[in-house]
């Protein structure tokens, strides 16, 4: 099995134009989804590191888009990476989450996603006040947004009871 490998990334990256912003967003939620699956994984969960990064590290490869993680999608399935193609597909609208037992790849992408503001870990709360500042007048999505923040509060907090401190003390750089 072939992995989305550094140089794969920076090839799709330049192959489809994404713009440095993009680049670096992509970077961090690699780093932070990374650091939790091996956090997971030393507590005796069997996550794939491999394809979590890959699909973590271009999940936003054509941001710019309509339906970008659907477009995504199919590039990398095109592309020989099925795992990947499969995560990145489902990034933007995933949920429910796994409870904590069951945490997969998928969680893991999603949870970064939601907790990386552009190219910095900011964590939950900074995150979903950027975004819900920027749909406020629209009170059914805030109501959504806010929905899907109480409930990836509750998979973070189980995280942390399992890896024994908390996504900021392993995050933070």
């Amino acid at each position: 099995m072939s992995y989305i490998t550094k140089d794969v990334r920076n090839e799709l990256f330049e192959e489809f134009e994404t713009p440095k912003h993009i680049i670096s967003h992509c970077n961090e939620v690699a780093r932070v989804a990374t650091l939790i699956a091996k956090k997971l994984n030393e507590a005796g969960y069997s996550l794939n590191i491999d394809v979590l990064r890959g699909a973590a590290s271009v999940h936003d490869l054509v941001r710019l888009r309509e339906r970008h993680d659907l477009e995504c999608a199919k590039i990398l399935k095109d592309k020989g990476y099925p795992k990947e193609s499969e995560l990145v597909k489902n990034h933007m609208k995933y949920s429910p989450f796994n409870v904590v037992g069951d945490i997969d790849e998928q969680d893991l992408l999603c949870l970064a996603d939601r907790i990386v503001l552009e190219d910095k870990y900011t964590g939950l709360e900074k995150r979903m006040e950027y975004i819900i500042e920027k749909v406020k007048d629209k009170n059914d999505i805030v109501d959504i947004i806010l929905g899907k923040k109480a409930e990836t509060k509750e998979l973070i907090e189980g995280i942390e009871t399992k890896i024994g401190t908390t996504i900021d003390e392993l995050c933070e750089k």
